[in-house]
């Protein structure tokens, strides 16, 4: 059996993103690190899309956050997609209330540390 490509894992990752789905989320993220890098057609990174999408599972917004925001800084709470909007925007957009919150603590944290 040959192992699998990135690209290959991609609608994985997007349909446990969608779907609320930690382990297979965590699972795909240690078995190809990449895969926190890429971003949609239209430069919206992973973090955006859950903000997004994920209004139903704040677990996923709070794993992404944890781990690759604050504990492992990777994605930038601040990295605008191609039409200009941050996480937050998206957050907003999809009205993610927990979203919007928690990535306004951490953007007013940030402020704060200048």
């Amino acid at each position: 059996m040959s192992p699998k490509s990135i690209k290959s894992v991609i609608p994985s990752l997007v349909s446990s993103l969608l779907l609320g789905d930690l382990i297979t989320l965590n699972g795909l993220l240690d078995q190809f690190p990449k895969l926190i890098n890429i971003k949609d057609p239209q430069g919206r990174n992973i973090l955006m899309k859950a903000a997004y999408s994920g209004a139903a599972q704040p677990h996923i917004i709070s794993y992404l956050i944890a781990f690759y925001v604050i504990a492992n800084p990777i994605i930038k709470l601040d990295a605008m997609d191609d039409n200009g909007f941050t996480a937050y925007d998206w957050a907003v957009l999809g009205n993610n209330g927990f979203a919007v919150s928690l990535i306004s603590k951490l953007n007013k944290r940030e402020n704060e540390n200048f």
